[in-house]
């Protein structure tokens, strides 16, 4: 088995080799389009194509004119496929393998940025199995006749399906037989909104597959590339619905994180499943209100970037301020409660009768008759200025009227 290098001359070599000893070769980058389309049976490339990634972008963009920045060997073979569409509004930067160590000098310039990230440099698995080839290298191949089964070999390769449960760090690893490219992986689309200064403006926007084009959780135009690398549309996905995903870190502390326990004889857990606690359970409730949506109308053109300003009667609410900004509004709505100004009046020393009419005013004179005049006169005066007395009624009727005196009085003292 050979690798192949990365430069135009010496991938040749490597092939026409290959090609001739029957010797699979492996390659990581093809830095020129008419090598890479004249296929070989013994050559295989483990580095995923993102030719139809970028076309399908633009065709979901909707740009008309585009500036192709690169920064590789294999740019001219991805420059004959991004040729098959042209499309662009303004400044756009689209970088290959972005990492975010290098995203600090674009948080401040009003362009937008979008990157794709096949796989993280800095995870764990790919730094341990970068050491391990330095081992590699000091190995010497056993002396056998192997270029006898360099055929047998090569269709073994073809045969090869990985994915993330084998350890791949690039997704699933799959070759096509016809091309020796690689076929059925995935690729993660981060665009960075212009104008923000800080790493919170990464944001993973939706996921891509190949051959079945970006994953919306909506009907989607996807497209196929015939021999002359011309788009052609060919229909319409079914809905596949994608669900937010976020990373959560937590402590192992009980009751609120615990590992479940496992009898002998059960299936070992994997997963989310090992855990069990209290926030585990919180968590799982919220996974099953949260799920993701689509802005349609004025919103959605603006965040597709189909509009860039939008002028309508829109009501200004918690959730479209998190996406999109607002101008002053230019009317507001509301329910509210109106009264009618009261009007001044002149003092008078009969004001206090006003509370009650003229007719409750004579009942209460006529009252002092129908009873002991000093009495009556006493108790009422003295309930009126909210003071004891000795002299109380003792029929239920006079308490009765004694107790809507009091209520009366209450509401004099009260105005």
């Amino acid at each position: 088995m050979m690798l192949a290098g990365s430069s135009t001359t010496s991938y040749a070599t490597y092939r026409s080799v290959a090609s001739a000893m029957q010797v699979p070769l492996i390659d990581w980058e093809v830095s020129n389009r008419r090598l890479a389309d004249e296929h070989s049976s013994m050559a295989f490339s483990v580095r995923p194509p993102i030719d139809d990634l970028l076309v399908d972008y633009m065709i979901y963009k909707g740009w008309h004119r585009f500036v192709y920045i690169h920064d590789g060997k294999n740019a001219m073979r991805t420059l004959f496929s991004v040729f098959s569409y042209a499309q662009k509004s303004r400044p756009d930067w689209l970088l290959e393998e972005m990492e975010d160590a290098d995203l600090s000098g674009f948080h401040y310039s009003l362009i937008n940025i979008t990157g794709f990230q096949l796989f993280d440099r800095y995870s764990k698995e790919f730094i341990k199995e970068r050491k391990s080839f330095e081992d590699h290298y000091r190995e010497k191949m056993p002396s056998s006749d192997w270029l006898t089964h360099g055929h047998l070999l090569a269709e073994a390769i073809k045969k090869v399906v990985l994915d993330e449960r084998n350890g791949t760090l690039t997704g699933r690893i799959e070759f096509d037989p016809e091309t020796g490219l690689r076929k059925n992986f995935s690729a993660t689309v981060i665009e960075i909104r212009p104008g923000v200064n800080s790493l919170t403006s990464i944001k993973e926007r939706f996921q891509w597959a190949h051959g079945q084009g970006f994953l919306f959780g909506k009907t989607r135009t996807f497209y196929e590339q015939q021999p002359d690398r011309t788009p052609i549309r060919k229909g319409i996905l079914a809905d596949k619905p994608w669900k937010l995903r976020f990373n959560v870190v937590t402590l192992l502390v009980k009751p609120f994180v615990m590992l479940k326990r496992q009898n002998p004889g059960e299936p070992e857990l994997t997963g989310n499943d090992r855990f069990e606690g209290y926030c585990v359970d919180l968590l799982r409730l919220l996974a099953q209100n949260i799920s993701g949506f689509d802005w349609d109308g004025s919103i959605g053109y603006l965040l597709n970037e189909t509009a860039d300003i939008a002028v309508a009667p829109l009501t200004i609410n918690q959730e479209r301020e998190r996406v999109v900004d607002f101008s002053k509004p230019f009317m507001t709505t509301g329910i509210s409660i109106m009264i009618s100004k009261p009007e001044k009046q002149e003092f008078s020393i009969f004001s206090f009768m006003q509370p009650l009419g003229m007719t409750i005013w004579i009942f209460t004179v006529c009252s002092y008759i129908g009873f002991s005049m000093y009495n009556s006169l006493w108790f009422t005066l003295a309930a009126f200025m909210q003071q004891g007395t000795d002299i109380l009624p003792r029929a239920l009727s006079g308490r009765i009227a004694s107790a809507c005196w009091w209520f009366y009085t209450l509401i004099i003292v009260s105005s």
